[in-house]
């Protein structure tokens, strides 16, 4: 089937594809007793970067097989799926301390890749372009400020560009490192990454954040974080980057 026979498919019988969508705006469809395939719907224009990353990072079998991109009155990104089970599966998270461990190398793994000429950015500038943006229209996330521990938006806007000469562009990063974009077998081992269309030059300490704070949001609890700083490598990991990159996450 072609790309646009299989949105055809789509519209047409609705009642052969389940709804798997995450908490992203768009939504996510996987093909029942079709071969195995998801198409992904967004706004238009919303998922071109999404498909671009995925050209980007096919060559090291990372991520989903591409199977097409059609941007019309929406956007639609069609994949095969990925091996494995999502980070976030009931038998995965069994072992918490095992499941932390894994995802602090896997991220870690994908760090140290040496990318030549990445073309995106997810950029010290950028995020610290979101957070100015956002506290001028009074835009904050507040249940990830009390995670951070913070309760003043100005007070943590301060801090943050304050002290942003500490935090720099090292790896390039995931963007979205939760768990539901992190597959895994039953043995642990990863078997590749989803949503990568926030990936790009970046912060290491972004992705850091990010992964510690959807274990905890998956496993109702904190206590297994420092393993996955652990695995990760405590040597690669600065307080007051991390600390300014919640702040960051906190502004948007």
């Amino acid at each position: 089937m072609t790309v646009k026979e299989r949105i055809e498919l789509w519209k047409t019988h609705p009642e052969r594809f389940l709804d798997t969508s995450g908490r992203s705006g768009a939504k996510t469809y996987a093909a029942v007793n079709d071969g195995g395939w998801y198409l992904k719907v967004g706004a238009r224009g919303s998922l071109r970067k999404e498909y671009e990353t995925l050209c980007y990072f096919s060559a090291e079998s990372i991520t989903p097989e591409l199977l097409g991109y059609e941007s019309e009155e929406y956007d639609y990104l069609l994949t095969r799926p990925l091996a494995g089970k999502r980070a976030c599966d009931a038998d995965l998270m069994k072992d918490p301390e095992r499941l932390a461990q894994a995802l602090g190398e896997a991220l870690r793994i994908f760090h140290e890749q040496r990318r030549a000429k990445c073309p995106f950015s997810n950029s010290v500038e950028d995020m610290l372009a979101r957070a100015k943006r956002n506290h001028r229209r009074g835009i904050w996330d507040a249940r990830l400020a009390a995670y951070v521990g913070a309760e003043d938006r100005d007070r943590l806007y301060a801090q943050l560009f304050g002290e942003k000469e500490c935090l720099r562009d090292d790896v390039i990063l995931h963007g979205d490192y939760c768990l539901p974009n992190i597959f895994l077998d039953d043995q642990y081992a990863l078997t590749g990454f989803l949503d990568l269309g926030a990936a790009g030059r970046g912060d290491r300490h972004f992705d850091l954040f990010w992964g510690r704070w959807s274990l905890q949001y998956n496993l109702k609890t904190d206590r297994h974080g420092d393993a996955f700083y652990e695995a990760y490598g405590w040597d690669a990991i600065d307080g007051d980057r991390l600390r300014l990159m919640g702040y960051a996450a906190v502004l948007g």
